[in-house]
């Protein structure tokens, strides 16, 4: 088969720090490597009449409006992000509707396929899992590093009121009171009410400094100057910025939710913590027992290269976009 053209499109607002366009940044590199024309824009500036197949990073912001807006749900691909699977307000019928008749739905972790399948009243077999990748060549142990005080926990990706960066705030001042310690936090300030109140914990915390946003090609270099990464978020589908750590052989330490549990459960690559307790007993362990902290990091990388690479991700996403794109004859043929 030729080349696809292929429309990726996240929600107008993203950040160029947050997951969403990380992910379009990650396949489009991948798809084009593969010889695919690929359109990679806001909703806003979308062009989906010109493309083979309609990538939507995101049901409710971009998959709806593709939607209702007339276009061929055929060509529609949606990929459930985290704010898609734990918003707390229902899909209006007509919407749930439509959104039934794209042509495939796809998740990240195992888990999302009933929350998915429950909020469609799809067959959990139509939910397509389809792990996230990394570049495992970018995001490795060796390279250079920023310089930051030691011991220093790096909490990325922490702009909004449910990725809890006000819990890290008291989590690591609580730390402080038995090991010294710093928290780097590098995120955008997406929610202004929001941030303007960790702005002021930040100001009272002598532990804690805001880096600001820092753009992914630097990431490498901050991740592998972390002695521990940390995740307190409320709400994940999964997160790019672990998966990014844990290729860069650091140990994690990530709030126990779904998406999380996910990433980690069984797997000997990272902690999860459901209590203060928990996440002050697993940091001290981390940082002051350097046998521990190198289990984990040797286990890290080898998770990710076994279950998320790159090229994973593509191929099952190419595998989709071809059926969507076949002509029923063809499909027929192949059975």
């Amino acid at each position: 088969m030729s080349g696809l053209r292929i429309a990726i499109i996240v929600p107008d607002g993203t950040p160029v720090a947050g997951g969403n366009w990380t992910t379009a940044l990650r396949l489009e590199a991948g798809l084009l490597a593969r010889g695919h024309d690929v359109h990679f824009s806001y909703l806003k500036d979308a062009r989906p009449e010109a493309a083979d197949v309609v990538h939507a990073l995101n049901a409710r912001s971009v998959g709806v409006p593709l939607l209702r807006a007339g276009l061929n749900p055929a060509s529609v691909l949606v990929t459930w992000t985290g704010t898609d699977l734990w918003h707390p307000e229902p899909f209006a019928d007509a919407d749930r509707d439509l959104l039934r008749m794209a042509a495939g739905h796809t998740v990240l972790g195992r888990d999302a396929i009933v929350q998915v399948s429950h909020k469609l009243g799809l067959p959990a077999d139509d939910i397509v899992l389809v792990p996230p990748g990394v570049d495992t060549e970018r995001f490795s142990p060796a390279g250079p590093r920023v310089d930051l005080p030691r011991p220093t926990l790096l909490l990325p990706g922490a702009g909004r009121q449910e990725k809890g960066t006000l819990d890290a705030i008291d989590l690591v001042d609580a730390l402080n009171r038995l090991l010294p310690v710093h928290l780097a936090i590098v995120s955008p300030a997406r929610d202004p009410d929001y941030w303007g109140k960790v702005e002021k914990r930040v100001m009272d915390s002598p532990a804690t400094h805001w880096y600001g946003t820092v753009e992914l090609r630097e990431m490498p270099a901050w991740y592998r100057a972390a002695d521990l990464v940390i995740n307190t978020s409320y709400t994940e589908g999964l997160s790019n910025a672990l998966l990014e750590a844990l290729a860069c052989g650091r140990p994690v330490l990530a709030r126990d939710i779904p998406g999380n549990r996910a990433l980690l459960h069984g797997a000997g690559a990272g902690r999860l913590f459901r209590t203060p307790t928990e996440f002050v007993d697993s940091a001290t362990e981390l940082l002051t027992q350097a046998d521990a902290a190198e289990r984990l990091s040797n286990r890290a990388r080898a998770h990710v290269l076994r279950h998320f690479t790159l090229t994973r991700e593509i191929d099952r996403f190419l595998a989709l976009y071809r059926r969507m794109t076949e002509s029923p004859c063809e499909q027929g043929a192949g059975q």
